[in-house]
């Protein structure tokens, strides 16, 4: 973990990655949406590029909050990480969580949010950022997830700077708009919520890489995972799914990760993504049945059934959920069925 530091003179600049067994100071982090063309990266900040930008404003608005707090060190997610380094970047991801749970202080800067005053009906007058605050694209967001929740100490600001409130003041608003159980707002260990639950806050949350809707996830569920940015937002989705059954105790998490017909079109425009589709509706019939998919018995799961799907007769799934090409049920190849064969005699 590499931080900031702010010096005596009001300017700040990075100090060494913090590994093994360095202290790390307390320090104060900030979340907020990316401007893009407007962010800092770790190189332009090394070399004191970019300073007019609106991103430079935010590091700054971070280290001064930190600093009335008492704090000489603050984290921002943007300059801090060296994303150039495989390894680092590998690390950030699975340790995202951890940083902001431990953070003494977890800023929230909406640039969407700005405190403004209107003549109210009745002459008085009257604050208008709440509006604006519950259509903060903040809330849309997939990595904001854990920034909302992780921190011990949330405290939302407007464009302004100006302080709107904390997660506990603003908890009724919170709840609203994410419908995140208020216990869960209120840091109760979030072991202690089923993984259906905690699956849904992050319906209709957006990332700019597909991939990232699963990576999102790993310290909302506590797991390490290695990213692959190419694999696609399923196969994401399915490693995570792998990852989770080693941890969890709820013996219907593991599930084949082909798509659900039956529900996709219905919850597309619910604002589900297609991984979230897929997940959450194997686990809803898995905790349903308690049986395999595949063929229906309760001995055991689609992962150990020896039934052959009838479409390509590869195992442990069936026809509904094969993502495979036709396989020839007489000569086992692809490409052709079983009353077109010219090659093999033996039926399956």
């Amino acid at each position: 973990m590499r931080l900031l530091k702010r010096s005596d003179t009001g300017g700040f600049s990075l100090t060494k990655d913090l590994v093994g067994d360095d202290t790390i100071p307390s320090y104060a982090i900030l979340s907020h949406t990316w401007d893009e063309g407007q962010e800092i990266t770790f190189q332009e900040l090394r070399d004191g590029i970019g300073k007019d930008r609106t991103g430079y404003n935010k590091i700054r608005f971070c280290g001064e909050q930190a600093e009335r707090h008492g704090l000489q060190h603050f984290w921002v997610d943007t300059c801090c990480i060296d994303k150039s380094s495989y390894v680092e970047l590998q690390d950030a991801i699975n340790s995202m969580f951890s940083w902001y749970h431990n953070a003494a202080k977890c800023y929230v800067y909406l640039s969407d949010v700005s405190e403004t005053e209107q003549k109210a009906s009745n002459g008085m007058t009257e604050l208008t950022w709440e509006s604006a605050f519950r259509k903060s694209r903040w809330f849309t967001r997939g990595w904001t997830l854990q920034e909302l929740l992780a921190p011990r100490s949330v405290e939302f600001f407007s464009r302004e700077g100006k302080k709107l409130g904390d997660k506990r003041t603003l908890e009724r608003q919170i709840h609203e708009i994410t419908r995140i159980a208020v216990q869960g707002l209120r840091n109760q260990p979030l072991h202690e919520f089923e993984v259906t639950e905690r699956l849904s806050w992050a319906t209709s949350r957006q990332t700019k890489r597909p991939e990232d809707k699963a990576y999102s996830l790993l310290g909302i569920f506590g797991i390490c995972m290695p990213s692959n940015y190419g694999e696609g937002e399923n196969n994401a989705f399915r490693r995570l799914q792998e990852e989770l059954s080693k941890v969890s105790n709820d013996e219907w998490v593991l599930a084949p990760a082909a798509m659900v017909a039956e529900r996709k079109l219905a919850d597309e425009r619910m604002g589900y993504s297609l991984g979230e589709i897929s997940w959450m509706n194997i686990m809803r019939r898995r905790k349903r049945d308690k049986c395999c998919f595949n063929c229906g018995n309760g001995s055991h799961w689609e992962g150990n059934c020896q039934e052959r799907c009838g479409k390509c007769l590869y195992r442990k799934h069936t026809s509904s959920w094969c993502e495979h090409e036709v396989r020839c049920k007489k000569c086992y190849q692809q490409g052709h069925v079983s009353e077109d064969c010219q090659i093999g005699s033996n039926t399956y």
